[in-house]
């Protein structure tokens, strides 16, 4: 499975610049009614390659955190996308790469894998204080996924012999020292997904194997305090062959895992006692590819991927029924990759990377759509360059919301990868493009 940046939402910072102007971006309507940002960006010399974006909300503010030249570093930004930190905050160094992180109660944990130091982990309070002078160390080797709960984070990881977790106070302290062993599996193929679900974790991952039998999404249901909860691993579907990308959420009392191999998507629902509804896999239609998965607060689920002429989506509810293998065509867009969604309070905002204009500038730019509850599209806009002005590839988003605006985030590659944001309120107007170097 591929490594995923926009599973965790990203500010992201132009990295092509040491110094970067711009000026805040005044909406401007194309012929397709979408808007149309920052067209007076100045770019300078470039600075360091930055990769692996994750971002968690405090409450108040946005910490983002990413890798950039093997160090960990972070930044605030508030729900406005004004950068609160004049300097770069240093977290942690040596050729350390994925981070990820979560906020419970009053502080952050920053997780990462330090290669030959292992995973390892700081903690942050909210006013962007490191709290801890010394990495702290999880276990061995593997790329972490983190998760949270009302007493700890918690923390899984492949490494290469199965599955471990790990539990983390907010205070420091490393409950399972090395991780606890979850799942003894050496074909665990690429990073396990987690949910939670107010009682247990959910943990999913693809078993690979030469053997058919065998090769299928597994889960597994596990405490807050790491323990296998029965039944043991289940199967959630054996039809995930070649699967490039799987997903899991938690909401309306069930969890639904929804993933992609070389040709279909397909989905599957599981119970809070571990039991898959779908094990033959819901087929969601051919040529479609990288879903994503939202919910809202009417025991309703959308699902959008990318598919034939563009993206489309379709609602589902927790009975199983209303999966529209057509689906609903969400506006004309060439899309490139994959997608990101949030919910808002009556909306989706859906973000994806385009490639419409590729012929004039042979690069993807960053679109996306405000989509009601009856996936209808309130409205499209443009979040990323000014494509006749601005040639850079802007690929992998991630979005957001903090019960006001949205926050809608992006990799932009010229030379090197580098990261940028925008702030979209819920009537689809957008402010000026935000740079981080």
């Amino acid at each position: 499975m591929k490594m995923k940046n926009y599973r965790c939402l990203a500010f992201l910072t132009i990295v092509l610049n040491i110094t970067l102007m711009a000026k805040p971006g005044i909406a401007q309507k194309t012929k397709d009614g979408e808007f149309l940002l920052d067209t007076s960006v100045v770019y300078y010399q470039k600075g360091a390659d930055e990769n692996y974006p994750a971002t968690a909300y405090d409450g108040e503010n946005y910490l983002i955190v990413w890798s950039r030249d093997g160090d960990i570093v972070a930044r605030r930004v508030s729900k406005e996308g004004i950068l609160i930190d004049t300097n770069i905050i240093y977290v942690a160094g040596d050729n350390c790469t994925s981070p990820t992180v979560c906020f419970k109660d009053s502080c952050y944990l920053i997780v990462w894998y330090g290669g030959g130091s292992g995973i390892q982990c700081k903690r942050m309070d909210a006013c962007g204080n490191v709290l801890d002078q010394n990495p702290i160390v999880i276990g061995s080797i593997g790329v972490p996924a983190i998760s949270c709960d009302s007493e700890n984070y918690f923390i899984i990881w492949s490494d290469g012999a199965g599955i471990r977790s790990a539990r983390v106070t907010t205070s420091g302290e490393v409950l399972d020292p090395g991780g606890k062993k979850i799942i003894d599996d050496s074909d665990v193929y690429g990073k396990p997904a987690i949910a939670y679900d107010g009682t247990n974790y959910l943990v999913v991952w693809y078993r690979f194997s030469y053997d058919l039998v065998d090769r299928a999404l597994f889960g597994l249901l596990v405490s807050p305090v790491g323990s296998v909860v029965s039944p043991n691993e289940f199967v959630v579907s054996r039809y995930p062959y070649g699967t490039d990308d799987f997903y899991v959420a938690y909401g309306c009392g069930k969890y639904i895992a929804a993933w992609s191999n070389n040709t279909n998507t397909y989905a599957s629902r599981i119970t809070t006692e571990g039991v898959s509804l779908d094990t033959t896999g819901i087929l969601l239609g051919s040529q479609k590819y990288y879903p994503i998965i939202s919910y809202d607060k009417n025991d309703n689920y959308i699902l959008c991927w990318n598919g034939s002429g563009g993206l489309w989506g379709t609602k589902i509810d927790t009975t199983g029924t209303g999966w529209d293998t057509v689906g609903v065509y969400l506006g004309y867009n060439k899309p490139s990759g994959s997608a990101a969604i949030a919910k808002g309070d009556s909306s989706w905002l859906l973000v994806w990377s385009d490639w419409r204009h590729y012929s004039i500038t042979y690069d993807c730019d960053i679109y996306a759509e405000l989509v009601k509850s009856d996936l209808q599209i309130q409205d499209s806009i443009v979040v990323g360059n000014d494509y006749y002005t601005i040639a850079n590839d802007q690929s992998l988003p991630a979005v957001a919301f903090d019960g006001n605006k949205y926050a809608a985030a992006w990799k932009e590659y010229n030379a090197k990868d580098n990261m940028r944001c925008s702030i979209v309120d819920t009537t689809g107007e957008t402010g000026s493009v935000k740079y981080f170097v």
